[in-house]
């Protein structure tokens, strides 16, 4: 077993016998006390060409109450009585102009408790660069109060210090882009989750924030989405605080998780990931009504840290049916959205889970999403990401970013950064890369950026461990992808022909003609098919030799010659003959 492997165990096994907190920045699946999808709301779709009317007139059969419409994908957030969702579904079913109904299902993200993942920082630090090994892993140690803590307790000290190099390049990566103009438009990267707390001071503008919950604003009282934004796009040079990745793209403050019962758990409603990643894509509509309050739309970038996977839920109890094969996704309303945006241009990121399995969650599971998992910073899986099926790896251990500071009633009052770990930190690093590559070069598609991205990752580590073993494709590496050049590379040219012929030309009383010879020895066969411009004009012995009279005079004539083995065998190299 890898020691600095072992070490991690214990020393999440230590952190939770002193904290017994939970340690989840973006679990996988509901914990089983935690509601799958809204007690009240179901999410109607309909068929191509179902006029108001119509809908109005299912409705209405239904018992539904319209909330909210995504015209760009014909879809109804529909309340109904209390308990009574699968009920109403069953109604709904039933008309032919529905083309499915389903539940507003949860997607879930778990803040961790303090102690349990890095903790506080250490007082005195203003400028936490130094820890960010993601970034910059110079085999520094990490200064974290647990990782003081163990140090005190005798734990080798190279496991608190990072294997250099083991980074995604970024320093090289902002001095490759520094000297790029500023794009015409905004490089935008859309941050979706439980909101920005501006209050942090590394974010100095965003280009405009959204809230698509029932919270009273778009501001973070969980300090999952600050975080989060900090590490895609917290300013840089500026001496305090942390640096994101992206330098020169903006962020977006959409939020679409908020709190459960004030528990520190943070909900997703597809519907709110569906309105937003519309909205990113500028394409939240009603009745064919672009939405009047977009800004500059489509977005470049959207980052989703949070998913679950689908269980299919039994009618009769509301809970997931272990009995039942489970469902693609959680059904059609997210995918549809992310299907559309995709469409429009928008690179669609999100973090795989944390449960160390092969485990598909979504949304990072769709085919249009860049699905993350995570590494630590000795270039290993981290000991919770997902693993196999993800596109790429990304730093996600201890990783120090913003926090909502004191003020704004933050969960972390000694500062405004935080250690935190999940694969939910190594999204925003995919995010924040793929923004800086749409930045250094506003030409490229969508698909084009999403191929640098993975054709530019590491594919082994520093000490020869393969990413690709891991994940599809490796590690995101900054400055390799705004390079380039990282496809798949040509395939080798063939192999010089093992027969080799020479020609020489020549009139014989006016007529043209060719003394041929070649290696007789390289020849397989007793003869040899002689070609002229590509068809067999005799078959002759294999002795080397042969002069060939093509019968036409004249001048500016050329003949490609070509000696091979009887019965589709090899063939020499092309001789060109002039006259």
């Amino acid at each position: 077993m890898n020691i600095h492997y072992l070490f991690r165990l214990i020393r999440f096994s230590l952190l939770s016998f002193f904290f017994s907190v939970p340690a989840y920045s973006s679990p996988p699946s509901s914990p089983p006390d935690i509601p799958r999808f809204a007690p009240d709301k179901v999410l109607v779709s309909f068929e191509p060409g179902t006029s108001g009317a119509e809908k109005r007139a299912i409705h209405s059969q239904a018992g539904g109450k319209v909330l909210k419409t995504l015209g760009a994908i014909n879809l109804d957030v529909v309340s109904v009585p209390a308990g009574k969702v699968f009920k109403n579904i069953t109604v709904y079913e039933k008309n032919p102009n529905v083309k499915y109904a389903q539940p507003d299902y949860y997607r879930a993200l778990i803040l961790p408790g303090p102690g349990t993942e890095g903790t506080d920082p250490i007082p005195g630090i203003g400028d936490y660069f130094q820890n960010q090994w993601a970034v910059n892993n110079t085999g520094q140690n990490l200064l974290t109060a647990d990782n003081v803590l163990l140090l005190s307790i005798g734990f080798p000290a190279s496991y608190y210090q990072g294997t250099p190099d083991e980074d995604i390049d970024a320093p090289e990566g902002w001095a490759l882009a520094d000297s790029d103009p500023v794009p015409p438009t905004p490089v935008v990267i859309g941050i979706l989750d439980t909101g920005i707390a501006t209050s942090s001071g590394d974010f100095p503008s965003l280009f405009e924030e959204r809230n698509f919950t029932t919270d009273a604003d778009a501001n973070d009282y969980l300090g999952h989405g600050t975080h989060v934004a900090g590490i895609a796009g917290a300013e840089t040079n500026n001496l305090s605080g942390i640096a994101g990745v992206a330098r020169g793209p903006v962020l977006a403050n959409l939020k679409v998780c908020s709190d459960l019962l004030g528990l520190g758990i943070g909900i997703c409603p597809v519907s709110n990931s569906a309105e937003a990643i519309l909205y990113a894509a500028n394409l939240l509509e009603t009745d064919g009504v672009p939405d009047p309050n977009a800004l500059n739309a489509p977005y470049a970038v959207i980052n989703t840290s949070y998913g679950s996977d689908c269980a299919t839920i039994n009618p009769s109890t509301g809970l997931p049916d272990p009995s039942a094969p489970p469902p693609t996704g959680c059904g059609g309303v997210e995918q549809d959205a992310i299907v559309a945006a995709a469409a429009a241009g928008v690179v669609h990121v999100s973090a795989a889970g944390n449960v160390y399995s092969t485990d598909l969650h979504w949304p990072a599971a769709y085919p249009e999403v860049i699905s993350v998992g995570g590494t630590d910073h000795h270039g290993s899986i981290a000991p919770f990401s997902t693993f196999g099926w993800v596109s790429v790896l990304a730093p996600s251990t201890e990783i120090i970013s913003t926090a909502p500071c004191p003020s704004t009633g933050g969960p972390y009052p000694e500062g405004c950064v935080n250690w935190l770990s999940g694969t939910s930190m190594a999204s925003p690093h995919v995010a924040g890369i793929a923004a800086m590559v749409l930045y250094h070069e506003p030409s490229l598609t969508r698909e084009e950026v999403i191929d640098r991205v993975e054709q530019c990752a590491d594919k082994t580590g520093v000490h020869g461990q393969s990413f690709t073993g891991w994940s599809l494709h490796g590690r995101v590496n900054l400055y390799n992808t705004l390079v380039g050049g990282c496809g798949a590379p040509p395939p080798p040219p063939p192999p010089p022909p093992a027969i080799v012929l020479s020609a020489t030309g020549y009139k014989e009383k006016g007529v043209h003609t060719a003394d041929l010879t070649w290696n007789d020895s390289a020849v397989t066969t007793v003869d040899v098919d002689v070609k002229r411009d590509g068809t067999v004009v005799t078959t002759t012995t294999n002795d080397g030799v042969h002069t060939d009279s093509a019968g036409s005079k004249g001048k500016g004539v050329s003949y490609d010659y070509q000696v091979c083995e009887t019965g589709g065998g090899d063939c020499s190299n092309t001789v060109s003959v002039n006259f």
